[in-house]
């Protein structure tokens, strides 16, 4: 963070506060849907949120790979109403799993099962 100059010193019994004017640094949202441009990039970043574990932030995640795509498409396809897609798929939505379902089909990807990675019996119960 960059400082500008001093704008002030206020002393009290056990300590000064030092004001300084700090200067505005300009920031832009950043949308991963801007980013997602492969099939692999895609992937990649619904199964990052998928291992995170939190349900809403897989939510989003798809939405945003949705929103990459193009949300009338993924509504065409689906048979879902964009305007429903784009508030089931944000990070306040809950989709149905049959919505999840399909709009992960209309993506070209899929879901798959694979087992956790487990202790051998032995040490679970030692641990």
């Amino acid at each position: 963070m960059k400082f500008g100059k001093l704008k002030s010193i206020r002393c009290g019994l056990n300590h000064c506060a030092i004001g300084y004017l700090i200067n505005k640094v300009p920031t832009y949202l950043w949308d991963a849907a801007e980013h997602l441009e492969t099939q692999e990039d895609m992937a990649a970043y619904l199964e990052a949120a998928l291992e995170d574990g939190d349900p809403y932030l897989v939510v989003a995640a798809l939405g945003d790979i949705a929103r990459s795509k193009g949300m009338t498409n993924i509504a065409r396809e689906t048979g879902l109403g964009r305007e429903s897609l784009y508030k089931s798929l944000s990070l306040e939505g809950n989709p149905e799993f049959a919505t999840v379902l399909k709009v992960i089909q209309s993506l070209g990807l899929r879901l798959r099962a694979t087992p956790l990675m487990l202790l051998p019996l032995d040490k679970a119960f030692t641990s």
